[in-house]
């Protein structure tokens, strides 16, 4: 038993490293100054595909306008909203009328071709982009609050590195305790295995993005098609950065935690129905991939608390303290999160628990994929 605690614990501080350098990899965008001139930035168009939000269009434009000292001639904001059953449009339309801007354009978006299959924000996406008259377009999600200087800084960090697709991590904000248990595994499973560097190198073929915040060059998102060509992945995120890399484009993904915070979901519903929607195809479609995003989520998670209990049990001093390192990892990986990506920590301890709810929206990704049965977002079908 001595040497198997052994043997976990060396497992877990690789696990701990890997994930600790990958955090640091994550290249910073810096703000820009508040005297910093801008004036001689590219225009950009910012997209914002909605539907249905209602508790989050509002203080999302709120935030957009208010983040950029961009002149309207440089900066415009295009809302698709994708046929909301709710009265999100009537909101985006009032609050363009009382602000008066008109660098806001507010679409009511269309009824999706018959002749393609789009799904998710694809069909809202495309129109918008056919919409802007910017150098470059940023999509962001309505559930993101961006802050002071983030259109400014990510469009200078682009321009500079003749960037076809940044694209950064908000911070992520959490609402409710499903969100504290689930969120962070969710991202720490990424961080042991994604490498930013590679990702960030061109010419490699290994891709990553993240969808609430993507800045493509206009030139180039047409070029490879933009949402039109992947107008039937569910994730748009994963499906562009592909077409980006493999066809030769520069893609960057940048830590943002300063550029805008991220609260994704604010339920139980929510957050079940949002990541079974698109975590198999995450993995895409790799039931190998599948198995081992679970085992490492319990080897981090889980089996820790497991051997802590079992060496407690059996009162062997070796086996406690290994079992306590194991808990003591725990804790510093959600502490690097914190520190490197402005994750909270709060509810570390049932990290236990979010590991079986994980596993378990897993496999239920798996079978609304295959069978389509109750594969929806916000109540809508994705097949």
């Amino acid at each position: 038993m001595v040497i198997y605690f052994l043997v976990f614990s060396i497992v877990l501080i690789i696990m701990y490293i890997m994930t600790v350098i990958n955090i640091s990899r994550f290249p910073y965008l810096n703000i820009v100054k508040e005297d910093e001139d801008v004036s001689k930035l590219p225009k950009i168009s910012v997209v914002i595909p909605v539907y249905n939000e209602t508790k989050n269009i509002e203080g999302c434009l709120e935030a957009v306008f208010s983040s950029t000292a961009l002149k309207s001639s440089k900066f415009e904001v295009i809302v698709v909203d994708d046929q909301s059953t709710d009265n999100t449009l009537e909101l985006a339309r009032t609050f363009k009328d009382k602000k008066k801007l008109d660098n806001l354009v507010i679409i009511e978006g269309k009824a999706r071709p018959v002749e393609r299959k789009w799904v998710g924000k694809n069909w809202a996406c495309w129109q918008g982009a056919e919409a802007v008259s910017g150098d470059y377009i940023l999509f962001i999600d309505a559930d993101v609050r961006l802050k002071k200087g983030a259109i400014e800084s990510s469009l200078k960090k682009a321009v500079e590195n003749k960037t076809d697709l940044l694209t950064a991590s908000p911070c992520l904000k959490f609402s409710f305790i499903g969100e504290r248990l689930i969120q962070p595994i969710v991202f720490s499973n990424v961080l042991v295995v994604l490498n930013p560097n590679i990702v960030n190198k061109p010419g490699n073929k290994l891709s990553f993005a993240i969808g609430p915040f993507m800045l493509f060059n206009t030139e180039t998102y047409r070029k490879i098609g933009g949402h039109k060509e992947i107008s039937a992945e569910v994730l748009d995120d994963g499906a562009l950065a592909r077409q980006i890399k493999t066809s030769g484009h520069i893609l960057m993904v940048f830590n943002g935690k300063d550029l805008a915070d991220l609260a994704m979901y604010d339920s139980w519903k929510g957050i079940i129905e949002g990541w079974s929607k698109n975590y198999y195809q995450s993995l895409r479609s790799n039931l190998g991939l599948v198995f081992m995003i679970i085992l490492i989520t319990l080897l981090i998670n889980f089996i820790p608390w497991l051997n802590l209990v079992i060496a407690i049990t059996y009162a062997k001093s070796p086996e406690i303290l290994a079992g306590l390192l194991g808990v003591l990892l725990i804790y510093l990986i959600r502490l690097s999160m914190y520190k490197g990506l402005g994750f909270e920590t709060k509810f570390w301890w049932l990290s236990w628990m979010g590991a079986f709810l994980l596993c378990y929206i897993v496999i239920i990704s798996i079978l609304k994929t295959y069978t389509g049965k109750n594969w929806t977002w916000r109540g809508r079908s994705l097949n």
